[in-house]
């Protein structure tokens, strides 16, 4: 039986960015909410409904991130804006319907790709985007807004 693994909110994985980085950890406890919710066993509508609360916080969260991006001309918004549509795309494809009998491997699926996905998008794409803010910031209307 694959084991579910909570993530710790841990300084590496702020970004410098007091606001961002409340963001992040409350997409760290709302995966560790599906964790949690995928060990108890608690029925699948409650799950279902932990797992669309994740899904629409990253949304949100996802949407905020490219207006910082937009606003300080980040020269990599492309790839970063891409790599937010296979996260939507990855969560609603492994969260799609699945018979009963494949509940757990489905939930183990999502579990792992978050997981992975959350750990390995904050302290790649998320960390160059606000470290460039900080060092670069050619836009200074943008940066004395600030």
């Amino acid at each position: 039986m694959p084991t579910f693994h909570p993530i710790a909110w841990t300084p590496d994985l702020e970004v410098g960015v007091p606001e961002v980085d409340d963001e992040h950890a409350l997409l760290v406890t709302l995966y560790n909410d599906v964790v949690r919710a995928t060990r108890q066993g608690v029925s699948r509508p409650t799950r279902d409904g932990i797992v669309r609360s994740l899904q629409a916080y990253a949304v949100f969260h996802m949407d905020r991130e490219e207006a910082w991006m937009i606003s300080h001309a980040y020269p990599d918004t492309a790839r970063h804006r891409a790599r937010h549509a296979e996260f939507r795309a990855a969560v609603e494809a492994l969260y799609a319907d699945a018979p009963d009998d494949a509940e757990h491997a489905r939930m183990a699926a999502l579990a792992s790709f978050l997981r992975a996905w959350i750990l390995d998008h904050i302290r790649g794409e998320d960390r160059a985007l606000f470290d460039w803010i900080h060092d670069g910031c050619p836009n200074p209307l943008a940066c004395a807004a600030e």
